[in-house]
């Protein structure tokens, strides 16, 4: 059956004290074929934009009411084995031969009085009793010649900007396997694609702050891992302190207190990785042209037992024989005239 208007406008009827009637618009069941589908379109036109296709609830003007719903809702199933109708949300598609641009979709939450919040947006799968609840997946599409969309997570401007938060829910059982991940596209021929974490700038305040923790954990912490990768040559790992107009940023590497009044702090270990030729370290400050940053290596005071300080070079074996490690002080030069070169001065306690 098709019903097709011209200029006229069908209702159903007002009422002044009760509710007005339902309209309803359903086709016939099928007994062993398929049910007739509904089908709500504009017509087209030739010399002007197309026109609208509109579903609104009802409006409400009492005090503390609330505006009627528009619901969309997939078919159910109640066979075996059987899957449920979908929602199928789509902007209109370009036919034209030449360049012409397909329809977005747009989900926007209704607007607010003057002093009230605008409606939220909730996009979710249903809980699943026995079986899986469903995954919602967000992504742009494919292009074959051409760069591929954008998918932008932003949350709104404002005084006080809002919260974007990523999370995994909370699990009865550990997975054990990954739970957020972020990573950039893998790439054929060129370079990959950069990950990159910042934080906000302030025009008259601290900047914002990166802060990256493991989980805590019942008889150990998560560990918390950064690694450069791999290739031909491995890329390099570098943490670095902020730049500053009057002085550079600080870059602290600490271990891990103890609450234990008799607990040990965590060691720090800063070593290069074991091979046929294991890399240097280097611990040295910056060139400058004033006065340069001293190297400090010291341990801790203790009311009890100090800490020592060992310098130990490296001991050769016999699979290879080779000479053992020097161990070599050296004091700076100085060619300035009037100045003296550095000393070497070693002191008991």
């Amino acid at each position: 059956m098709q019903i097709s208007t011209g200029a006229q406008n069908s209702r159903i009827g007002d009422a002044t004290i009760g509710g007005s009637g339902d309209l309803s618009i359903s086709t016939g069941s099928g007994g062993m074929g398929k049910a007739g589908d509904i089908l709500i379109r504009a017509g087209a036109t030739l010399g002007a934009d197309g026109s609208s296709a509109s579903m609104k609830g009802g409006s409400s003007s009492a005090i503390g009411g609330s505006g009627g719903d528009a619901i969309l809702a997939g078919g159910d199933v109640s066979s075996a084995n059987g899957v449920a109708g979908s929602v199928l949300v789509g902007g209109g598609a370009s036919t034209s031969t030449e360049s012409a641009t397909g329809g977005g979709v747009t989900v926007t939450s209704g607007p607010g009085s003057v002093s009230g919040p605008s409606g939220d947006v909730s996009v979710r799968t249903a809980d699943g009793t026995l079986g899986e609840s469903g995954s919602i997946v967000m992504s742009s599409g494919d292009s074959e010649s051409a760069t591929t969309g954008s998918l932008s997570i932003t949350t709104g401007s404002g005084k006080i900007a809002g919260v974007l938060a990523v999370s995994q829910g909370d699990s009865a059982e550990g997975s054990g396997g990954p739970g957020v991940v972020v990573q950039s596209g893998n790439v054929m021929l060129g370079d990959a694609a950069s990950v990159e974490v910042l934080a906000g700038s302030s025009a008259a305040g601290l900047g914002g702050a990166i802060r990256v923790e493991a989980g805590r954990g019942f008889s150990k912490g998560g560990n918390a891992e950064f690694s450069a990768g791999e290739g031909v040559t491995g890329g390099t790992a570098r943490v670095s302190g902020g730049t500053g107009s009057q002085a550079g940023g600080q870059v602290v590497v600490a271990s891990g207190v103890s609450t234990d009044a008799e607990g040990a702090s965590g060691a720090v270990y800063v070593q290069s990785a074991s091979g046929g030729y294991s890399g240097d370290v280097t611990v040295s400050t910056g060139d400058s042209t004033l006065d340069s940053g001293g190297v400090n290596i010291r341990t801790g005071a203790s009311s009890g037992a100090a800490g020592d300080v060992v310098l130990v070079a490296g001991y050769s074996g016999t699979s290879a024989p080779r000479d053992g490690g020097n161990v070599v002080l050296e004091a700076g030069g100085s060619s300035a005239a009037g100045t003296s070169a550095g000393s070497i001065s070693m002191s008991a306690g």
